[in-house]
Parts: structure tokens; C-alpha cells; sequence
């Protein structure tokens, strides 16, 4: 049984922006960053147009780090800082061994080649730059990676021209499944929008004069472009144990090789590659959704790569979403695929299929739904997937002009999303789920309403929920139910919680498809971790172990905990008989002394496992040393395993995230 690779946390850079909102924002309206190229001296180059980046962010990056890298590594090291901060990572003396990166890339360092080259023959200098070999290496930008985030773990290039990121991604995979890493960053980069790079690539006559049309019948070529994209890869283990985010999953794997010629693409390769990926992913071709195409925008790779995908889809091609975002990031050949993995990580997560950009007629060779909306019409959307068949899609890129090798990665979604097993698309802002049977959406009306919704306010019960919600990554929209102004007493919020109070939701994939209205945070706890399969031990006595630990929560710690703060800071601290403080303060200090004796030699209340019996206490001791001002009075240090508990508890991400949604009005 493979161990569980997610993904934790995504970066890039490229044309479209310098961050990952900036391109997905670009991608989902289908804006092409194509044009001319101003930053290179084209000097007597026919084909002027390519995708470039105008200018680099403020990346933070030492300038002794940086005066030792070519474009390609510096642009590989902004989109890995991006990546590992999204993840939360905090590599440490304990664990950089266990962490390592892998960066593709397509053609290495020829900006500085070129420095060298003008140096040497046009300046009629002795020698070049003392850095030359370095920022030329191929396996230069995972080294740089490595070095500015303090990865020991296996760090290496790899070099496969366009296959480089997926390569990339599929070793660490492979890493991480061997057990010679808990996480690893990978992906790819490529910065060769110089002079050289672009006359051998004209010299091919497979570049475009003016833009890239993939699948379009008029399309005459690709473009090419510069950037990098990095993910930050896991086991699901460490990657729950820590407190991580899940964005998604990889599924599988598959790489082949066409034996046949170095730059004529074959349909039998990239044919393997998907059937290797499907088998690898356990998924039949019908499971899978979206297919983010090689897509090129040369006549023989757009035909070619259609035929394969009726191939291995048969009558289920039809009715896949294809697109290709190299109509608006350019060909950025080592770092194409990294950056195709971006774009299925935000489709999946966000149910929007990346339009192709730029189509303008229709080829009877490519005839399958490659979503060809211009920006003007946007992006369209796709969600699909049934409780037993989680909803997949497929990064490809598939074969390169300069390697006879093809590659694919599946990536799905957390494999537990509910949702109809009929495919929908939509344009935006148009619902495809209609909340309309539950009057709480007309007060706090859906602006996704295919997210799980969730109604509350920070309170102990109302963060237990937001808390899980974020431990799991299960994408939700939060309302703020503002219990000052009695908002929860309403008719549109008693309608789905009749107990007026915090916290309710809605999960419009519930079983069987359908949409589900639960209340009760103990309730909604236990329904996420079915749902999904988390947070929950394996063993059905430990299970039910853990719901024990959960009950005890809502039948003891907040009620009790809850009359602490009544009686010691809110209304009943007027009361001049004290004897209802002294007896709901002695109550508190025997549970937290039931906490204490279950936690004395155990990281959770469940041994080593983190559960949904820690996500439902965590918030409520807090507030009874924080927000209630109890510790003192409850004499809350005398109990050093629950302290070290909570610390533990309160250090994850997640829980931090969770405790403030939704915000405070």
C-alpha cells in the first residue's frame, strides 16, 4: 500500500504574476500574459513575442545568495519560499534531514552562458564571471532551494526538457513513498527568454509569430515563456500531525518513453503515461474530471494528443473538461508542469476549469471540450466526484519536442469531498447547488455555495468547528452569526439550529449528493471526521474511545467551564453569595484533573493520534485561562499535561487559523 503524498503548500511565478492569487486569478479569467519581449536583446530574432516577467517581486532574498544564481535558480527559490510558507514549514536541527527538494528544469543557465559568452567574444575579456559554473549547473536552483530553507534531506536536479517538473514531482513522490522523506519541495524553472535559447528555438520552426492557440485550427506554434513552480509535498501523516492545510492529494503517477524519435511526438506514449497514472491511482478513466493538457499549440502535438486521451477515455472523453494554460503562461518548458499543477490544485479546490485562451476556430482533429472561452466569457466550472470515487484531475504534460519521454501526475481532491456523480459547468457567479430549501442562506446568503457553509462566531463550540474544518482543508465559506446581537435567535438561524445556538451548518455534498443541515459542534464533529475518514482512529474501539472523549467535552468541560466564566468575569460575578463560584471552580479543577491523569504520557488525549476529542476541548481550556481569566482561580498551573497539551494543541496551524474564524464584527 503506498503512503499518502498531499500537498501542502503551492508557489510560482511566471507572466501572469509573481505569486500564486496572482496567476490563478489571471488563469480563471483566461487573460494571456503573451507579448513582446522587452527585457531581452532580441537583436536579429524573427519571433519577437514570448512571456515574460516584467518585473521581480520584493523576494527577501540574501543579495550574497542571490549575486551566486542565475535567473532560472532565483526564480525556483521565490516560488519554494512561497510554497513553504503557505505549508506552515519550519524546517529545524530535528528534521531538515527528513526533508529534501527536487527541482526540473528544461535548458539550465544561459543568462549566464550568455554574460560569458559576451565577455569573452564581444568585450575581449580573459575570463568570466567567478560564478559562471554555478549558475549554470542544471541541479544549481534545487541546491539554492535547499540552502535558503535549510533542507538536508535527498536534494537533486533533474533534466528532461518539458518533462523536467513532472519528473520532479513524480521522484519526490517516489522519495517520500520510500521513506527517505517526510516532506519534499518539488517542481520546475526555466528562464530562457535570452537570445541563444530563443534563435535554437526558431531554428525548429515550431514558434508562434504572434500568440498561442492550442487546439485552435489556425494556432501556427507555441510561445515560450519563463517562470517556476514548487509544491510542498508530504505524507499525509506528517502533514495531519503538524496541523497542516491539505490543498490536495497526489493520486498517481505514470512516465513512459516513445523509443522512437527525439522531437516527432508518438500517440503510444503519452497513451502508456495515462494508463500507468490511472493504475498507479487506483481510478478508472471515468473518475477523472479535468485533464490540464500538454497543449502546446503545434500542429502535430495538439492531434496527437487528442487521439491519445479518446484512447484512454474512450466515450468518457467527451465529456472531460481539457484546457491549456500554456495559452496563457507560454511554453515555460522546465517549469510548464509545476505550474499546470498549480492550475489543477486551484480547479479542483475551487471547482473552476482554467479556460484556453486565445481559440479562435475549430480543428476536426481536436475535438474534444478543451473549455475555449476567451476572458471575456471567463472560466467555466466542473465539480464532480461520488463518496467512493473522489474527485481526480489529471496534470499532463506530456511529451516534449527535445526528449522522447512523456510523464503525467493525477492529483484529486481530499478523497472524502461529497458531490454528485453528474458533471456540471457553469460561468461564474452562476450557483450549481441551490441552497434555496434553507432559510439561513436568504440571511447570509452563499457566494459558494458548492463549499461547505458554516454559520458561527469564535466561541469554545463555534472554533471546534472551524478548527476541523481547517485541519481537514475542506473548502467552506464561514458567516459570522453575531451572538451580541442575538443573531442566532432569528428566525433564519433557529430554522436550521432550533437551540439558537453557536454553531450550524450546511453541507451542500452530503450523503448520497445532497445537501445536509446539521447544528451541534459535537455533531458536526463527528460528521466531518466520518465524512472524511479523519480525526478519527482507525480501530473502531478506539473510535469510539474518541467520541467517548467528545462527550465528555459536551456533558462536562462546557457547561462547567462555561458557569466559571458566568460566575468569575460576566453577569454572575455580581452575585454576592460565591458559593455557585466555588463549587462550578472545584468541578473545573477535577475535569481538568481527569484531562490530567489521561494525558500523562500521551502527546493527545488519544496516545499519539491528534483527534476530534483534542479539536473539541482545545478551545474551551483556552478560554478558560484566556477569555474567562480563570487560571489563577482554577489554579490551572498546577496541571502540567494539560498544559503542555494545550501549548502542543495551540501550536498548529490550523488551530491558530481556526480559532479566529469566522472574524469578530
Amino acid at each position: 500500500m503506498h503512503k499518502r503524498v498531499v500537498i501542502t503548500g503551492i508557489g510560482g511565478i511566471c507572466g501572469l504574476g509573481t505569486n500564486v492569487p496572482a496567476i490563478w486569478g489571471e488563469m480563471r479569467a483566461g487573460r494571456s500574459a503573451i507579448g513582446p519581449i522587452v527585457n531581452s536583446e532580441l537583436h536579429d530574432l524573427k519571433i519577437r513575442v514570448g512571456c515574460e516577467i516584467r518585473a521581480l517581486p520584493d523576494h527577501g532574498i540574501d543579495r550574497k545568495q542571490v549575486v551566486s544564481m542565475d535567473r532560472f535558480s532565483l526564480l525556483a527559490t521565490i516560488a519554494a519560499r512561497e510554497a513553504a510558507q503557505q505549508a506552515g514549514l519550519n524546517p529545524h536541527a530535528a528534521n531538515t534531514y527528513r526533508m529534501g527538494a527536487i527541482v526540473g528544469v528544461g535548458v539550465c543557465g544561459w543568462e549566464a552562458i550568455e554574460e560569458s559568452y559576451r565577455a569573452i567574444l564581444l568585450e575581449g575579456k580573459n575570463r568570466t564571471g567567478i560564478f559562471t559554473v554555478p549558475k549554470v549547473m542544471p541541479g544549481a536552483a534545487a541546491g539554492h532551494v535547499s540552502m535558503n530553507l535549510g533542507l538536508r534531506g535527498p536534494v537533486f536536479g533533474i533534466t528532461s526538457a518539458c518533462s523536467s517538473s513532472n519528473h520532479a514531482i513524480a521522484s519526490a513522490v517516489d522519495q517520500i513513498r520510500l521513506g527517505r522523506a517526510d516532506v519534499m519541495l518539488a517542481g520546475g524553472t526555466d528562464a530562457p527568454l535570452v537570445w541563444g535559447i530563443l534563435k535554437g528555438w526558431e531554428a525548429l520552426r515550431v514558434l508562434a509569430p504572434d500568440t498561442c492557440r492550442p487546439f485552435s485550427a489556425d494556432r501556427q506554434g507555441l510561445v515560450l515563456g519563463e517562470g517556476a513552480g514548487m509544491v510542498v509535498l508530504e505524507t499525509y501523516e506528517h502533514a495531519m500531525a503538524r496541523g497542516a492545510t491539505i490543498l490536495a492529494e497526489i493520486a498517481g503517477a505514470g512516465l513512459s518513453g516513445d523509443a522512437s524519435d527525439i522531437v516527432a511526438p508518438t500517440i503510444e506514449g503519452p497513451e502508456a503515461a495515462m494508463r500507468f497514472c490511472l493504475v498507479d491511482a487506483r481510478l478508472n478513466p471515468e473518475d477523472i474530471d479535468y485533464v490540464n493538457a500538454h497543449g502546446t499549440g503545434t500542429k502535430a502535438n495538439d492531434q496527437i494528443e487528442t487521439a491519445a486521451i479518446k484512447r484512454v477515455f474512450g466515450d468518457h472523453a467527451s465529456r472531460l473538461s481539457i484546457s491549456s494554460t500554456k495559452s496563457m503562461h507560454a511554453h515555460c518548458l522546465g517549469a510548464s508542469g509545476a505550474l499546470e499543477l498549480i492550475a489543477c490544485v486551484m480547479a479542483i479546490r475551487e471547482g473552476i476549469v482554467p479556460p484556453t485562451a486565445n481559440f479562435r476556430e475549430t480543428d476536426a482533429d481536436c475535438d474534444l471540450d478543451i473549455t475555449p472561452e476567451t476572458w471575456r466569457a471567463s472560466a467555466r466550472c466542473a465539480r464532480r466526484s461520488a463518496t467512493a470515487s473522489p474527485s481526480a484531475a489529471p496534470m499532463r504534460c506530456w511529451r516534449s519536442r527535445r526528449s522522447d519521454r512523456n510523464r503525467i501526475i493525477q492529483i484529486r481532491r481530499d478523497a472524502s469531498c461529497h458531490a454528485p456523480r453528474t458533471r456540471e459547468k457553469s460561468r461564474p457567479g452562476v450557483s450549481m447547488t441551490d441552497l434555496s430549501a434553507f432559510p439561513i442562506a436568504t440571511r447570509w446568503p452563499a457566494r459558494h455555495p458548492d463549499r461547505i457553509q458554516l454559520y458561527s462566531f469564535p466561541t469554545p463550540n463555534g472554533v471546534k468547528v472551524s478548527i476541523a474544518l481547517e485541519e481537514l482543508g475542506l473548502p467552506y465559506e464561514a458567516h459570522a452569526v453575531n451572538i451580541g446581537k442575538k443573531e442566532s435567535w432569528t428566525p433564519e438561524f433557529l430554522s436550521l439550529n432550533p437551540n439558537g445556538k453557536i454553531p450550524a451548518m450546511i453541507d451542500p455534498n452530503g450523503p448520497g449528493g445532497k445537501p445536509i443541515g446539521l447544528f451541534e459542534s459535537g455533531a458536526i464533529l463527528l460528521y466531518l471526521s466520518d465524512k472524511t475518514g479523519k480525526l478519527v482512529p482507525a480501530d473502531p474501539a478506539r473510535r469510539y474511545e474518541t467520541i467517548q472523549w467528545v462527550f465528555f467535552q459536551m456533558a462536562s468541560i462546557g457547561p462547567i467551564f462555561g458557569q466559571v466564566g458566568f460566575f468569575h468575569k460576566f453577569a454572575g460575578r455580581e452575585i454576592a453569595d460565591k458559593r455557585p463560584l466555588a463549587r462550578y471552580r472545584d468541578e473545573s479543577r477535577r475535569l481538568i484533573g481527569v484531562l490530567e491523569t489521561r494525558l500523562k504520557g500521551r502527546s493527545w488525549i488519544m496516545d499519539d493520534d491528534y483527534t476530534i476529542a483534542d479539536i473539541s476541548m482545545l478551545g474551551w481550556v483556552r478560554n478558560l485561562i484566556g477569555f474567562y481569566e480563570a487560571r489563577e482561580l482554577v489554579g490551572f498551573d498546577d496541571f502540567r499535561n494539560v498544559a503542555a497539551w494545550l501549548e502542543r494543541g495551540l501550536a498548529r496551524p490550523a488551530v491558530q487559523r481556526g480559532l479566529s474564524i469566522p472574524a469578530r464584527g
